[in-house]
């Protein structure tokens, strides 16, 4: 199984963040976000955001799309939509650990794991209208790296600055009319949910298109010819695994509950394991195809 995007999108820019990845230094490395598995990290396992990396690959993304002929709606909907892949990517390792521990497997992680991340994420979030969010955990921090530090209205574009930089975002006339920018933009201290059908009650969601979001970052991030990110089910894991991954999921998937809702080892909260990191990670070791415990 493989994930490619339905539509086709007149963006062919590519980020500057260098895709390494593995388990390097008992941590599960992506480049925008890293997993610590509770395995081994028993007092700081978790998820934790790479803030100089995002910060360098949002703030470029959004200058680029502001430049591009790319439509006003495209380039709000993906500022939202890549925090929830980013995470969604992330929630995956942990429900993989939780996985081959319960079945008492000898190791936590897969190179093919990243893969297989990746296919969930876009996945789910193209399957948003039904049950996922638009935004994810990332705002759940305290106090959450997106908090809108300042934010000025300048008639068909709004000027942000939040603590991942600035960003000037051109905003149609009818989503100021309604006031859903402020919904959008403004981050609140908790966790903030609006599905995609949520926003589609609204005249200003009609315009939302979730493929063609998902198809500017499937093309910003090089997804398509990254050997290691490449959106795809290895056919490496077998039937019973793929169902006990999808079953975990989905209790992992749940804010705050998802440790009473599955049977993991680790009887705490993934959701009250997000953290942030203010360095400028780098890895100083070889990364390894996968890792024992």
């Amino acid at each position: 199984m493989e994930w490619t995007p339905k539509v086709d999108v007149n963006f062919d820019r590519l980020s500057d963040i260098e895709w390494s990845g593995g388990y390097c230094e008992d941590v599960v490395y992506d480049a925008l976000a890293y997993y610590k598995p509770y395995t081994i990290n028993s007092n700081k396992w978790g998820i934790y955001y790479v803030i100089p990396n995002i910060e360098k690959d949002l703030t470029k993304l959004v200058s680029t799309l502001n430049n591009s002929n790319v439509d006003e709606h495209d380039i709000v909907s993906t500022v939202l939509i890549y925090p929830s892949l980013v995470t969604i990517h992330e929630i995956c390792h942990h429900s993989l650990e939780n996985v081959r521990k319960i079945k008492g497997m000898g190791n936590i992680y897969e190179r093919d794991d990243e893969g297989l991340c990746e296919y969930t994420a876009f996945k789910l979030i193209e399957d948003s209208e039904i049950t996922y969010p638009l935004l994810t955990s990332i705002l759940a921090m305290h106090p959450p790296p997106l908090e809108v530090i300042d934010l000025h209205h300048h008639g068909d574009h709004i000027h942000v600055t939040t603590r991942f930089g600035s960003y000037t975002i051109r905003v149609p006339e009818i989503w100021m009319q309604e006031g859903l920018w402020q919904d959008l933009i403004q981050i609140p201290e908790r966790i903030f949910y609006r599905s995609l059908a949520d926003l589609r009650k609204l005249d200003v969601g009609k315009d939302l298109n979730i493929g063609r979001t998902l198809a500017i970052l499937y093309r910003w991030w090089g997804r398509g010819r990254d050997k290691l990110y490449r959106p795809k089910v290895s056919n490496k894991y077998d039937v019973n695994f793929l169902r006990n991954y999808w079953l975990q999921l989905r209790g992992d998937l749940v804010p705050y509950m998802d440790h009473a809702l599955s049977n993991k080892p680790v009887k705490e909260s993934l959701w009250t394991r997000f953290n942030v990191d203010y360095n400028q990670v780098t890895i100083r070791a070889n990364c390894y195809e996968r890792q024992h415990s």
